[in-house]
């Protein structure tokens, strides 16, 4: 999922960011500097920010589809496991969160990992940095979401074909039979029947 998403469809690449506020989460265990992400990342005007400093208090903050973003530190507790099985948990219960997971330094050893965050934030924090990131993220998030909508319209629209289409063959059916009980047709001819030979 690290990969970047790219899409042919037109209607996906000039995507405006929303104008409501977007809501983020952070999982961050030190109080002082999930303070200071909050205050930068509050004075753009353009997010909502969510703190929760363990595991417990961040499941419990957290639904599918309430937040665009999500940073979690890795070093929650006294190891990685508890961050890593963390992102895993809100990448298993909501596909379309992004997710930043924060370290000082990159991961990439752990598979777990690779295969449900978004990107990587390595401390110490240029914050200046994370405000270009928030916005890259929030341009492939909608994205992402334009993506899923396009394709849950397009299937809706195939089923609704397909029904359609059983419809039509249903109904065909019915007019061949009728045809055919309209003819006094009953079955096909034996060859060398009683007039021959």
């Amino acid at each position: 999922m690290i990969a970047d998403e790219t899409t042919s469809m037109e209607h996906c690449d000039c995507l405006p960011l929303q104008t409501q506020q977007q809501a983020i989460m952070i999982v961050e265990d030190d109080p002082e500097v999930s303070r200071i992400l909050k205050t930068h990342i509050m004075r753009t005007g353009l997010y909502r920010v969510v703190s929760a400093r363990n595991v417990p208090e961040a499941l419990s903050l957290f639904n599918p589809g309430k937040y665009f973003a999500v940073l979690v530190d890795l070093h929650l507790g006294s190891s990685t496991d508890e961050g890593i099985n963390l992102a895993v948990k809100f990448r298993h219960e909501d596909d379309n969160v992004f997710i930043a997971a924060v370290s000082g330094y990159y991961p990439l050893f752990d598979e777990r990992l690779l295969q449900c965050v978004d990107d990587f934030l390595k401390k110490p924090i240029d914050y200046d940095f994370l405000i270009s990131k928030l916005l890259v993220w929030q341009i492939k998030h909608s994205r992402r979401m334009a993506l899923k909508q396009y394709v849950e319209e397009r299937v809706v629209s195939y089923k609704k074909c397909l029904s359609e289409i059983r419809e039509e063959e249903e109904l065909l059916k019915e007019l061949l039979s009728d045809l055919i009980r309209r003819a006094g047709y009953s079955g096909p001819e034996v060859e060398g029947g009683a007039d021959s030979g």
